[in-house]
């Protein structure tokens, strides 16, 4: 049986064209109205599926000339549109002539019991076109829906393009941040060793040049005092260059996050960030049930890190709460201030970087961030991630509450 496809979309026709292939039938091709018109005046055609928005002749006015033909006026006719889905959309179809009105994506089966039934009710029927008072209102109406869609489909473009900018705009600005973040750290850690560690060690060499001239001396019972509270000395000094350097590398990665856990870590970032803000803050951590993997527990803890930061400097809060528990097969943190709660605008733009960072890092990992906020009552940070298995249901609660230093 030789079946017209009309749609401009090349992979609708090679897709539609093997089903019907595999089903018996011989497929020709048409890339719009006109083409398809050209065909049935040149071939012999025992159907026709067409879709709806095409070039040059849309599907609409196609069905309306093929029922105005007295040549293959009589074809059975099938639409088939993922734009045209309203039931109004059918019944002007029907209106127009059409058998039968296919929603895309549809089965194999689906098409070709479509087709079948569209032919056996078509077999030796003769169909034309009505009255030119009947065409005409159908015309309008058809074009009133066509005029409609086109709106709608536009305003959706609008809003794509303006969200993609946005997006892009976004990007731009967080990339522009990190390279910011990564050169201000540098700068840091530079200053610091060049200060503190420098410092230090210029003591230890001054000390040990120090005890180096007083070696090259008589031994004597009067030089061997100073000598040993110089030794003395720079022996703390030694535990100043340690105790520093410990400091530096916990600031730039914790080892409690390597060596003892999540859990251990962020009650360790609690604990810091009370003593530096006098904020109050709670942990209440379910320790036996978290189970993460190390890019995890990276990921929760810099995030934790970046909302307490904010906290501090922009939630006017007295207290803050950080709470983690598994729950089926997701890890969900949620931090809870009772700041002045952050606003709507305050989640978009470039001024809020920091919160896509954080959903950049969830969103890599598969999960999300949710933020709420109520003016004068706080703001909720919500983190969930999955983790690929189901959790016990035991559970233990550390839940640790830390006075204000």
């Amino acid at each position: 049986m030789n079946v017209l496809i009309a749609d401009d979309e090349s992979d609708n026709l090679k897709v539609l064209g093997l089903v019907l292939e595999r089903a018996g039938h011989n497929p020709t091709c048409a890339a719009d109205g006109v083409e398809a018109l050209q065909i049935l005046e040149r071939e012999k055609i025992d159907a026709v599926i067409s879709d709806v928005l095409m070039p040059r002749m849309d599907g609409y006015r196609l069905c309306l000339e093929v029922r105005k033909s007295k040549n293959f006026g009589g074809v059975p006719f099938l639409f088939y549109t993922s734009t045209y889905t309203s039931p109004s959309d059918e019944e002007t179809a029907r209106k127009l002539g059409a058998d039968r009105f296919l929603r895309k994506p549809a089965s194999a089966n689906e098409i070709l019991n479509a087709l079948e039934q569209a032919i056996a009710e078509g077999t030796g029927r003769e169909r034309t076109a009505g009255p030119p008072s009947e065409e005409l209102d159908l015309m309008r109406e058809y074009s009133a829906g066509l005029v409609s869609k086109l709106e709608k489909k536009n305003l959706e473009l609008q809003r794509s393009e303006e969200q993609i900018n946005k997006s892009r705009k976004q990007l731009r600005a967080l990339a522009a941040r990190l390279q910011a973040a990564r050169e201000e750290e540098r700068i840091r850690i530079s200053r610091e060793i060049h200060d503190d560690l420098g410092e230090l060690l210029t003591g230890l060499k001054m000390g040990l040049a120090w005890i180096r001239d007083r070696l090259e001396e008589p031994s004597s019972a009067e030089n061997r005092g100073p000598l040993r509270e110089k030794i003395a000395a720079m022996g703390l000094l030694a535990d100043s260059t340690t105790h520093r350097v410990r400091k530096l590398c916990t600031e730039l990665r914790p080892s409690i996050l390597d060596d003892l856990g999540l859990v251990a870590a962020i009650e360790w970032q609690t604990r810091e960030f009370q003593k530096r803000t006098n904020i109050r803050c709670e942990a209440s951590l379910e320790e036996k049930q978290i189970v993460a993997t190390p890019d995890q527990a990276t990921a929760l803890f810099r995030i934790v890190q970046e909302v307490l930061t904010n906290v501090a400097r922009h939630s006017q809060a007295s207290k803050v709460r950080v709470s983690l528990k598994a729950e089926s097969r997701n890890l969900v943190m949620e931090v809870k201030d009772n700041g002045r709660g952050i606003q709507p605008e305050e989640l978009s733009g470039t001024g809020s970087l920091g919160l896509l960072g954080m959903q950049e890092r969830a969103a890599v990992l598969g999960g999300t961030v949710e933020i709420h906020g109520q003016k004068g009552r706080g703001t909720i940070v919500a983190v969930t991630i999955p983790v690929g298995q189901a959790m016990a249901p035991e559970t233990q609660t550390r839940d640790d509450r830390v006075a204000p230093s």
